[in-house]
């Protein structure tokens, strides 16, 4: 039982002393509008008399004068109006004149009185109808106050006396009939409180029904309370047994989360170091068995290390450590993506990939992208796994909608072996398999749908499936997003079904305005390959010249230059008059992080492209901005990528990026890029000299400005590792880590060196396809 609580320690009047207080209160409030009223009622009264006074004394003196008045007789007038003032006390002054305003008669006394105490009135002397004149009369109302005063005091007094009477008698009676009870009923549940017995309560006969219920209640208070105890007694022992029960239970369910996570990352350690040195092998020359044997040991690492990862998954939900990541996205671009990825498996088993997207269902949504897409993978992977022949079909719709947020539903449906129904109801528990035994033909962790699950809920929706053996099963689940608009996005993926590429005409004038020597080359091939012609200049200052000079109709500026960077230049070209000032500016930037879009549009620039520069992108983009005559063609080898994410996560021990080779390989020509890469290791050689140069001199600015450039051309150019480290050595700058910067720039070099032996092994190699195999 808990504690009786403490009694307060303020000071607190008692009830009787309340009601004595409000009564008086009452009192003192009733007894000044009384006076007001009663001064009001009498002041009014004598008032009224005082005016009926004055129309008596006018009608005496008019009835008196009116002779006088009309023959003017001055000295009768003067008479009369002497005796009225001598015989009116009240009476201040009287005045008489004739109906032109002469003055005919006039008698006052001396005023002791203030003037707000004087009351004036005047009356025309008529006769027959006719006005021979005025009397204007003047009246000392202070006396009449004075008699009203005292009046009002006596009733104020009497009202008082009464009140006063009233307000004892009544809280005499209040205090026997109501307090007295409530204090002896309080005294009886303060020593409840205390777990005290007591005999039940009684009041007086002439007690209220209230206040008898309120005993009665205290009583069965009472009676519940030592009938509480005494179940208390008898479940203690019990309520001691199942906590134990739980603690150890607890203890139980955190070990087994503790030892998941801590197993999940051990065994993932050296996973990647397999895989990592399986990669390495694959790159070697072998002969085809020994490649064979490679890719079957990293086939079955990849395998392990996804169960290795929904171990790990299932051990932070566990311990309830997962949680979602919200941000902007692109849904129709998502779900595309996601069957993008896993086309090739279907493919490979002859399998038909159908996606039906609502033509209703928003475009932008914020939510867990990554979840999200991990969700729909696990479900087309079982698909996939579990179809031998047919299809495949993703249907992703609108469930609810309203003005904040959405539920989304989306099912994957196939036509593989089913699952039993006596499987149903267990499908998406923890280490649950349809086919248990030894001899299954699919392999995995069972906690695929576990997690999937387990996600769903997280996004506050539901996942249920529905299947028929030999017929196939759909998987269907439905999840809460939030509406969002496009400029909010900034996770937008363009999968490679959707969008085609669109070359511009082939008389547009560009400027391309890039420092880097690499960059230039690679860049202007690219729209050479196209048919585009471009002028290069090296900085801003060359590039707000070049557009003074000469009627380009767009721009490729780089962000990061010499003497002049791309903001600025942009922003000297916008004060320019048009056409020259409406030019559209393509920002060109190695940076494409959350909040750089806006930064570049308010420079006034109109777009943005990110390296590596992709070429269907680039081209698009110019396209789109020059809105001149253009041809549609739809490359299926060709990745389209957003402003923001066309660089995948890649790992950072990788010298060379074979992806980046490929896509350079598509968007310029298998013959060129060889001559691209031996001219791009020629020049970031001599940048490497220029930061070995500024790390001797302790010239940080230089330092920052040489990586951005260095580490620019790395990225464009598949040199991933020193990309990576040059971008670390930048921001070390940027922040002022000087000490960090120079610590990570003293092994760039060894970085630099051996990333350009590895790529030139590449380009000596060549990317024909009978020596350079493209993986799809």
């Amino acid at each position: 039982m808990k504690p009786a609580p403490q009694p307060s320690t303020k000071r607190r009047w008692p009830l009787w002393s309340q009601m004595a207080l409000a009564l008086v209160a009452a009192l003192l409030v009733v007894n000044l509008i009384t006076v007001i009223f009663t001064r009001h009622i009498v002041s009014d009264f004598t008032l009224d008399q005082v005016e009926e006074i004055s129309r008596s004394s006018f009608a005496l003196l008019t009835a008196t004068a009116i002779d006088a008045v009309i023959t003017e007789d001055i000295p009768l007038l003067e008479t009369i109006a002497a005796h009225s003032l001598e015989k009116t006390p009240s009476m201040i002054s009287l005045r008489m004149e004739n109906e032109q305003g002469k003055l005919l008669a006039q008698q006052s006394r001396p005023q002791t009185t203030a003037d707000d105490k004087i009351r004036s009135y005047r009356y025309a002397i008529k006769f027959e109808g006719e006005q021979f004149g005025t009397l204007n009369i003047r009246w000392d109302i202070q006396p009449i106050e004075t008699k009203i005063n005292n009046h009002v005091i006596k009733v104020q007094l009497f009202i008082s006396a009464m009140l006063i009477l009233l307000t004892l008698l009544t809280v005499i009676l209040i205090y026997w009939l109501s307090i007295r009870p409530v204090h002896r009923i309080t005294h009886y549940l303060t020593l409840l409180s205390k777990n005290s017995q007591q005999l039940p309560l009684k009041l007086p006969v002439f007690t209220s029904s209230e206040l008898e219920l309120l005993s009665t209640s205290a009583n069965e208070l009472s009676e519940m309370m030592q009938q509480q105890v005494k179940r208390e007694r008898e479940l203690l022992s019990t309520r001691e047994e199942l906590l134990i029960a739980h603690d150890e239970a607890l203890s139980a369910n955190r070990a087994k989360s503790g030892f998941l996570a801590t197993m999940s990352h051990e065994i993932r350690t050296p996973i990647n170091a397999i895989l990592g040195i399986l990669g390495l092998l694959k790159d070697t020359s072998l002969s085809e068995y020994q490649q064979q044997l490679v890719q079957t040991g990293r086939g079955s690492g990849e395998l392990l290390l996804t169960i290795i990862n929904d171990v790990l998954d299932f051990s932070k939900m566990e311990a309830d450590k997962l949680q979602l990541e919200y941000s902007g996205f692109n849904i129709h671009h998502l779900f595309a993506q996601g069957i993008e990825i896993l086309k090739h498996q279907a493919d490979e088993k002859g399998l038909t990939f159908i996606l039906i997207m609502d033509p209703g269902l928003p475009r932008y949504a914020k939510g867990d992208p990554d979840r999200i897409r991990q969700i729909l993978i696990n479900l087309i992977n079982n698909a996939i796994k579990f179809t031998a022949s047919g299809c495949i079909t993703v249907k992703v719709s609108l469930l609810k909608d309203n003005d904040e947020s959405f539920s989304l539903h989306c099912s994957v449906q196939d036509t593989g072996i089913g699952i039993d129904e006596d499987h149903l109801a267990g499908i998406f528990d923890e280490f649950t398999m349809v086919d248990q035994t030894h001899s299954r033909h699919h392999e995995g962790s069972g906690l695929g749908l576990a997690i999937c699950n387990r996600l769903v809920n997280l996004m506050q929706g539901s996942i249920y499936c529905e299947s028929e053996p030999t017929k196939g099963s759909i998987f269907s689940f439905s999840i809460q997003l939030q509406h969002i608009q496009e400029d909010e996005c900034t996770n937008i993926t363009i999968p490679i079904a959707e969008v085609a590429t669109i070359i511009p005409g082939r008389d547009i004038r560009i400027l391309l305005a890039e420092d880097n020597t690499a960059n230039q080359f690679v860049i202007k091939n690219m729209l050479k390959y196209a048919g585009l012609q471009v002028d290069i200049v090296a900085n801003g200052l060359e590039a707000v010249e070049a557009i003074r000079n000469l009627p380009y109709d767009i721009v490729l500026m780089d962000i990061s230059m010499p003497e002049m960077d791309g903001l600025t230049a942009t922003q000297e070209i916008r004060k320019y008059p048009e056409p020259a000032g409406k030019l559209p500016i393509i920002a060109i930037t190695a940076h494409a992080l959350s909040g750089d879009r806006e930064r570049f549009i308010n420079a006034g620039m109109n777009d943005y492209l990110s390296k590596p520069i992709d070429r269907d992108l680039m081209l698009n983009c110019i396209a789109r901005w020059t809105k001149d005559h253009t041809i549609h063609q739809h490359d299926e080898n060709s990745l389209q990528h957003s402003d923001t994410d066309n660089l995948q996560a890649k790992n950072e021990d990788h010298y060379v990026d074979e992806q980046v080779l490929k896509q350079l390989v598509r968007d310029t020509d298998a013959e060129i890029v060889p001559e691209i890469l031996l001219f791009y290791i020629e020049d970031a050689k001599k940048r490497s000299q220029l930061i070995s140069q500024a790390i001797t001199e302790d010239n940080f600015k230089a330092l920052e400005f040489e990586t951005h450039t260095l580490g620019s051309s790395a990225a464009a150019h598949g040199n991933e590792k020193l990309h990576q480290l040059a971008r670390k050595i930048e921001h070390s700058c940027k922040q002022y880590n000087l000490k960090q910067a120079l610590l990570e720039a003293k092994t760039l070099s060894n970085v630099a060196n051996e990333s350009f032996r590895l790529l030139a092994q590449y380009a000596n190699k060549g990317f024909k396809s009978d020596n350079w195999k493209i993986k799809e």
